[in-house]
């Protein structure tokens, strides 16, 4: 089980960190410096929202709080939350 003040490495340690919250359906894929949420899942589709990045240069520049944060922020714009 992660912990929310862990730094992920790994995609993969994201997406099982939003599972744990009961958050499924979505990834994440890097470009440049940037990562972008992409998937369908609790939220909605992600092409639907006005944003999916989050501009840092690498994973464990977030924890996996912050990284939780940020999907809630970004699927929360499309919602008008």
């Amino acid at each position: 089980m992660l912990h929310p003040k862990d730094r992920p490495y790994a995609k993969s340690q994201i997406v099982r960190y939003f599972a744990q919250n009961g958050i499924t359906g979505y990834t994440l894929d890097k470009v440049d410096s940037a990562f972008y949420f992409c998937g369908d899942g609790t939220f909605g589709a992600t092409y639907l929202w006005p944003s999916t990045e989050v501009l840092v240069p690498r994973l464990s520049d977030l924890t996996c709080e912050q990284w939780l944060k940020e999907l809630n922020k970004l699927s929360g714009a499309n919602n008008g939350n």
